[in-house]
């Protein structure tokens, strides 16, 4: 169910460019990511996805996963993040927890 929830977003996002869910579900933690927010911190800097994928090291798609939540953003890159969009500690927290 979840995979199937993770799998409708990506969909969602490819043919209609948004999904209207503000927070995803986190398969291993039962957590939410407060995707908008990292977008909006994306958007304000000028960036694209694959702007940032290109620093993070990762492909395109590997962030679009990790956007979906597909995969989790390891340690490394939420701290890369964090230097890029200038992330306070409460707003990283609110972005990954």
């Amino acid at each position: 169910m979840i995979f199937i929830k993770s799998y409708t977003n990506i969909i969602s996002r490819y043919f209609f460019g948004k999904v209207s869910q503000h927070y995803t579900f986190n398969e291993k933690g039962g957590d939410y990511m407060n995707v908008n927010l990292l977008r909006s911190k994306m958007v304000a800097y000028g960036d694209k996805v694959v702007d940032l994928a290109k620093e993070l090291g990762i492909t395109r798609n590997a962030l679009y996963c990790k956007l979906s939540q597909i995969y989790e953003f390891k340690q490394s890159e939420i701290s890369i993040i964090k230097k890029r969009y200038k992330l306070t500690n409460e707003e990283v927290i609110e972005i990954f927890l």
